[in-house]
């Protein structure tokens, strides 16, 4: 019960700690997101105002969202005409192309009050020819930023183009691509940004996330250990309560039951009524199923406290399972069957009388299980370092539905009791307990009308080096 209460515990820590980990990424994800769509939604912002200042600079007629951008800057001086201003859709129509309207914006162009912006001062352009290519002559361009062909066609489509790219180098940038609206020398404009400084801000965000979070798990783990504690306390005092009375109770009973056991055996020797020794006969089997049953509680009582002592051995399977099949032969052939064993010559690491113990608890099983004509083997195989011990019949079988409770204390397939048996649904669990106390592992698996194969393993016969 002690290795179940520390799993709990252990689960509940696990449960915290994902709940943590959901909470702590959801916040984290949130985190970088927005920062993320902050910077992105400043650096479209910023390009629009620079993309604006180089439509007023070239005195071109400007589209209404770069017109708006300028407004909302208040970049746009008062008494500036209104119709200097053409829907982004227009910059398709061939009309807004001719070389009329060029020469009649280059009269009536919209002024700007600011040109010098902190917010833009990183910001490049790069005036094109309607090609792509850049300018000469006049127009001073830009060293470090290059033409993008794929931003260029689809601002020719579009009329414009949001992208971010990446220079040979690695560095990002954002850039933005307008097609100028009349035929021009210039074509096309380009403005960037340079991310790499956010980017870097961004990978700074990520890595104090990383030490953030990982205090707050350190933390988180360190508190759900306590809370997972204090949690089970009260059951684990409540079981410690109980191995205790249980331990006690048996080792106050078995002293009576002893007395018990021998004054009636006394009585039914000096008995001559056939009817008072059959009493005394049922006396007896009570005082024995007693008996073994407060036996049984003891044990597990032990084996819940880690206070079994073990003699560990190395046992010669071969003639510990002779001696087996030779002691339980002459109980088995009142019932017609049949014991037999087929082993390798190896060996195990265990506690002889634990597992002999094991063994006739299976045995006995299988035993009340089976019909007359039925047979009982033992097998061994070596696997992986691991000896393994297979006790298999040919009885009744276990209902599927039962298998997942079979190692259940008190669990009992069936309540069938006979004048010669009387279960108490422990025998399977003791078995567990002392192959698991013995660092071994254990299987069974049975099938309804063909019988039952009970596997369990133990270390091979080598003792480890002190």
């Amino acid at each position: 019960m002690k290795h179940l209460l520390n799993r709990l515990r252990i689960q509940l820590v696990l449960i915290y700690l994902v709940a943590g980990i959901i909470l702590a990424g959801g916040i984290s994800v949130g985190t970088y997101s927005l920062v993320n769509f902050y910077f992105r939604q400043n650096n479209d912002s910023a390009l629009r105002l620079k993309m604006g200042l180089q439509f007023a600079a070239f005195h071109l007629p400007m589209p209404v969202d770069l017109y708006s951008s300028l407004v909302q800057a208040n970049l746009i001086s008062k008494g500036n005409d209104s119709h200097l201003v053409i829907d982004p859709d227009e910059l398709n129509d061939e009309s807004q192309q001719s070389q009329s309207s060029a020469d009649s914006q280059s009269q009536n162009t919209i002024s700007v009050d600011r040109v010098e912006i902190s917010e833009i001062a990183d910001i490049v352009a790069l005036p094109l020819t309607i090609e792509g290519t850049p300018l000469t002559g006049t127009v001073v361009t830009n060293s470090w930023l290059p033409a993008n062909k794929e931003a260029v066609a689809s601002a020719i489509v579009n009329g414009y183009d949001y992208r971010t790219i990446k220079l040979e180098d690695g560095t990002p940038v954002r850039l933005l691509t307008y097609r100028v609206p009349i035929t021009n020398e210039i074509g096309i404009i380009q403005v960037g940004r340079s991310l790499k400084a956010q980017q870097a801000v961004l990978e700074q965000l990520v890595k104090g996330i990383w030490l953030i979070g990982g205090i707050f798990l350190l933390l988180l783990a360190i508190v759900s250990w306590l809370l997972a504690g204090r949690s089970i306390r009260p059951t684990q005092v409540a079981w410690e309560r109980q191995q205790t009375f249980v331990a006690n109770a048996s080792h106050e009973l078995r002293t009576p039951l002893t007395l018990i056991h021998a004054g009636v055996e006394i009585t039914q020797r000096q008995s001559e009524s056939s009817e008072q020794k059959q009493l005394l006969d049922d006396v007896l089997s009570d005082a024995n199923y007693m008996t073994k049953l407060i036996e049984n509680l003891l044990l597990l009582s032990r084996l819940d406290a880690q206070r079994l002592p073990l003699e560990l051995q190395n046992i010669y399977l071969p003639d510990f399972f002779e001696e087996l099949v030779r002691q339980n032969e002459r109980a088995l052939v009142e019932k017609q069957i049949t014991i037999d064993h087929s082993t390798e010559a190896v060996s195990v690491y265990a506690d002889p009388v634990r597992l002999k113990q094991v063994l006739l608890i299976f045995i006995d099983n299988a035993n009340r299980n089976n019909h007359p004509g039925g047979w009982i083997k033992l097998n061994t195989q070596v696997k992986q370092g691991k000896v393994w011990i297979e006790v298999s019949d040919n009885g009744a079988g276990i209902p599927a539905e039962h298998l997942a409770k079979i190692f259940d204390r008190f669990y009992k397939v069936n309540d069938r009791s006979t004048p010669d048996y009387r279960g108490s649904g422990l025998g399977l669990s003791i078995a567990k307990s002392l192959i698991e106390a013995q660092g071994g592992e254990i299987h069974l698996s049975s099938e309804v009308g063909k019988g039952t194969q009970v596997r369990f393993s133990l270390p091979s016969g080598k003792k480890p080096t002190e």
